[in-house]
């Protein structure tokens, strides 16, 4: 079985905090710039993920990934409603990645989009990583 996007995730978070526990700095950038890569190419971006997605490097653990996005929400007639904060947990399961999306605090958040965006976060991370590779190959 051929490892996903949020495999390659959680191992690149494992490896950066490795790296800050011993010291090597020179290792801590690069499994950065790898992160950086994953959140510029991979991850949701566009289509109301207007701001992109974060991997949140302080929060996430070789078995939990945090992602912190905004979404730019639109109403019945296309036009923009604002913007509201959320913050998906992603963990690992026997099939695949489980995801689950949650509000920011004061958010008004909504379940429809909830579903969407997990359902959307769950598509990109239970993905094939070799495959998304190739995407952030130097």
């Amino acid at each position: 079985m051929n490892d996903t996007v949020a495999s390659k995730i959680a191992g690149t978070v494992e490896a950066i905090q490795n790296c800050k526990r011993t010291g090597n700095a020179e290792w801590e950038m690069n499994h950065g710039d790898t992160l950086d890569a994953i959140e510029r190419e991979i991850l949701p971006s566009g289509a109301g993920f207007d701001a992109g997605c974060k991997i949140d490097r302080e929060e996430s653990t070789g078995k939990r990934i945090v992602i912190r996005f905004n979404y730019h929400h639109m109403d019945d007639n296309g036009s923009y409603t604002g913007w509201e904060s959320y913050q998906a947990i992603v963990t690992p399961t026997f099939g695949g990645v489980d995801v689950n999306v949650y509000p920011a605090e004061g958010v008004f958040g909504g379940g429809d989009f909830l579903d969407y965006a997990a359902e959307t976060l769950e598509f990109i991370l239970g993905a094939d990583w070799e495959h998304n590779a190739k995407r952030i190959a130097a």
